[in-house]
């Protein structure tokens, strides 16, 4: 069985074609969400977020586009609210079309997200949070406008999205390696992952990774952090089979957890992009903040991704339960 069942008539698919100029620190995207509305409700409009990143200079959003053309819209608080031209009525699918850029800032091992949430530094480039995505939808209620209120962006980005399948496609140079979740294809420079009955996509690319797999586990690090990707790799593993056997199945037969460019640690489907100040400073201590992160972020495939909480409402409780697979991983090794 699989433990991310798919919402009652809820069927979201996202594609991305990312052109990735490594060398300029800038992505090229083009994005499509294709969308069914699940009725019984008729939509004359569909609400996406923009995630922290979004919100700045450095992202350009050159258009939207649907089936009938250009699509217009309004940005509020974080959210782009599209007109539909005409309304999609219940089992009517729609497809939303995104161009845009990202213009990567320059961040440092001190930078915190959401700052940074997509940045470089002279050995990566990293996108998280990183593309517009629908907020979820319920019957009835309609979509939800989450965080309408709040002026500045919240503590870590909190975003909302139900489950929905991605295809991400990125293109850059031959030397770059690319690292994201799920099913993965490499040919030249051509890199393409897939990913069903997901809440979120992310990726890094990097000309110097290096990589060590152990049981479905995968590190990606730096050549000069060999010895905490080493480390990272066992305790990665160590908290799968944890939270396997303590939380339930694994909603990824593969995890990846690749080396990033700022202090703290973030996980989508898949993949955690694990905290480059960790590697940086790691001295070889098991307290130290790359192993503590490591159940941390690991455990956050289950809460967040495959459990959803309210993280503009209850924060908190977001924060807690990673916290106490921290605190069940030191008791347990």
């Amino acid at each position: 069985s699989n433990p991310l069942g798919k919402m009652s008539g809820w069927i979201a698919s996202y594609k991305f074609n990312v052109a990735l100029d490594y060398v300029a620190h800038r992505a090229s995207i083009i994005q499509t969400i294709d969308v069914v509305n699940p009725g019984p409700d008729t939509w004359t409009q569909i609400v996406v977020q923009l995630p922290t990143a979004l919100r700045t200079e450095y992202f350009v959003l050159s258009g939207i586009t649907i089936a009938e053309g250009s699509a217009t819209y309004q940005k509020k608080n974080g959210l782009l609210i599209v007109n539909l031209p005409k309304k999609i009525p219940p089992n009517g699918a729609a497809t939303l079309t995104f161009n845009y850029v990202h213009n990567a800032p320059k961040i440092t091992f001190d930078t915190s997200a959401p700052l940074g949430n997509v940045g470089y530094n002279d050995n990566l480039i990293q996108f998280i949070n990183w593309y517009p995505l629908l907020t979820p939808y319920r019957t009835g209620i309609g979509w939800q406008m989450l965080g309408e209120t709040a002026t500045e962006p919240l503590p870590a980005d909190p975003i909302f999205t139900d489950v929905a399948d991605y295809e991400l496609n990125v293109s850059t140079a031959e030397s770059v390696t690319v690292a994201s979740g799920g099913a993965s294809n490499h040919a030249g420079n051509q890199w393409k992952f897939s990913i069903k009955n997901a809440r979120t996509i992310a990726f890094s690319a990097s000309h110097k990774y290096q990589t060590l797999t152990q049981e479905g586990v995968t590190s990606y690090f730096l050549p000069e952090h060999a010895n905490a990707g080493r480390e990272v790799l066992n305790a990665a593993v160590q908290s799968f089979k944890l939270f396997s056997d303590r939380f339930g199945a694994s909603p990824y037969s593969t995890l990846i957890v690749a080396e990033n460019a700022y202090v703290v640690s973030a996980a989508a489907s898949g993949i955690v992009l694990h905290s480059g100040k960790g590697y940086a400073d790691y001295n070889g201590r098991p307290d130290s903040l790359l192993i503590a992160l490591v159940p941390q972020s690991v455990s956050r495939l289950w809460w967040g991704q495959v459990v959803l909480g309210d993280s503009f409402a209850h924060p908190w409780l977001n924060e807690a339960l990673p916290m106490y697979s921290e605190m069940i991983f030191y008791q347990t090794h």
